[in-house]
């Protein structure tokens, strides 16, 4: 299976999976990628065209400097979920023991936080600086402000997986149960229903939201049913433009939105892509 896809731009896109699956994607063919490690992982991003990080939730985290995947030594006692990277160049990582490890671009390290929040399972990340970061849990989200995570908010009818934002005023929060919008003074629920597994957006307001069976897009005033008809359990979403999307999924599925239509693909483990 897949499960997390990022990119730069439609021509520089990256997946990952089980067995240490990494594909890339240059806008013309896809490769598979030698990681390192054979355990399955579940989330990867990337700091720059020429370094990404990997995942494996656990204990495992993979990075690439050039073309060159290495494991990095990471002291957790927790479980890893959901990473982000502020635009000083941190990455923040959150693991189950209540702890928050960054990357300072050199090495990894512990921040001691001092939470007034109860036991947290993140899910995801996403913030505007080091000191304003949005952390989603299945119940909550909560905020951490350089030096402590506090609870922000407790929709009553959604349950957080995914965070995704524009800017400081412009925040979206999906899960089961629903979309919450942040405008920079109040979180409040939208008139969409569904149970939501992911959300990724364009940076210039357009959104995508994906179930395991649906897809739908907001173009900045209304919300759009897309009619996602390829396989269903999708697991993971990427866009670069509202004509530029792409969700992956069970069996090494992936599919294409193009602006007016799907397009539906198939993957082997030697990285080749075929219709």
């Amino acid at each position: 299976d897949l499960y997390c896809i990022t990119g730069t731009g439609p021509n520089d896109i990256y997946v990952s999976g089980r067995s240490g699956t990494i594909l890339h994607y240059n806008g013309n063919q896809w490769s598979e990628l030698s990681s390192g490690t054979w355990k399955t992982l579940y989330d990867i991003f990337l700091t720059s065209q020429n370094e990404a990080f990997a995942f494996n939730r656990i204990e495992t985290v993979v990075r690439r400097f050039g073309s060159e995947w290495k494991s990095v030594f990471l002291a957790s006692t927790g479980l890893l979920d959901g990473c982000w990277r502020s635009d000083t160049g941190k990455i923040f990582a959150h693991s189950t023991d209540d702890s928050i490890h960054y990357y300072n671009g050199t090495y990894w390290d512990l921040i001691p936080v001092n939470s007034t929040a109860d036991y947290l399972y993140p899910t995801d990340y996403w913030g505007t600086s080091d000191t304003n970061v949005y952390i989603a849990e299945y119940g909550k989200i909560h905020h951490y402000n350089g030096s402590e995570i506090s609870v922000a908010f407790t929709p009553e009818n959604t349950s957080i997986r995914d965070l995704w934002g524009s800017s400081a005023t412009d925040i979206y929060a999906a899960g089961p149960g629903g979309c919450l919008h942040w405008d920079g003074n109040n979180w409040s629920e939208t008139a969409i229903e569904g149970e939501w597994r992911g959300i990724c957006g364009t940076g210039t307001g357009e959104v995508f939201i994906f179930s395991h069976y649906d897809v739908i897009y907001w173009n900045g005033s209304t919300w759009r049913d897309l009619n996602y008809d390829g396989q269903p359990k999708l697991k993971g979403i990427w866009c670069s433009s509202p004509d530029n999307c792409y969700v992956i999924g069970r069996d090494y599925q992936y599919s294409h939105w193009n602006g007016s239509k799907w397009e539906h693909f198939d993957s082997s483990m030697d990285g080749e892509m075929f219709d």
